[in-house]
């Protein structure tokens, strides 16, 4: 198999488990909300499937035009991880102060407790970390050739690719 068509299967491969993972978080939300009215749990349940979409987006989007939309210490690239680290640790705080209430409640785990509830907005927390990785890993000594090729990165060879970024002079 060339190295395009193994490519081609691995996302295809990926995409397929970021739909079951996706169907399976919306089947929670509905679960908790209509079963357990449990609306905490819902409400970090109810984000996965946009953040998990997104990262499905970032894996299917070219090396090259993400490069281009975010380069290295962009305003555009600084703001995106912000904001979604920022969702990171905003659901790792609201677990464990979920979490805090459960114990404080002396509740049991069932799909109504504090409990369920934390592990909604933990799930939440770990994709929000999870599309950040994309962007995190995109640096010109991480590129495919074929997009340091569209980028007019790769000059005489791979010898010219260094660790240190560089600052993209588009539009």
């Amino acid at each position: 198999m060339n190295p395009s068509g193994r490519k081609l299967l691995k996302q295809l491969v990926w995409l397929t488990i970021y739909i079951i993972f996706a169907l399976s978080y919306v089947a929670g939300v509905v679960i908790f909300a209509l079963q357990h009215h449990n609306y905490w749990a819902c409400g970090g349940f109810a984000v996965v499937p946009f953040l998990i979409a997104l990262r499905a987006a970032l894996m299917l989007i070219p090396q090259y035009r993400l490069y281009q939309m975010f380069p290295p210490m962009s305003s555009s690239r600084k703001i995106y991880q912000s904001i979604f680290f920022g969702g990171c640790l905003i659901g790792i705080a609201l677990g464990l102060w979920l979490m805090a209430r459960g114990i404080q409640e002396h509740q049991s785990w069932t799909g109504s407790s504090y409990f369920c509830s934390m592990t909604g907005m933990w799930m939440a927390a770990k994709w929000s970390f999870y599309v950040t990785l994309p962007i995190y890993h995109l640096r010109e000594d991480t590129l495919e050739e074929e997009a340091l090729i569209k980028l007019g990165l790769l000059g005489a060879g791979a010898e010219n690719i260094t660790s240190e970024p560089v600052m993209y002079q588009g539009n």
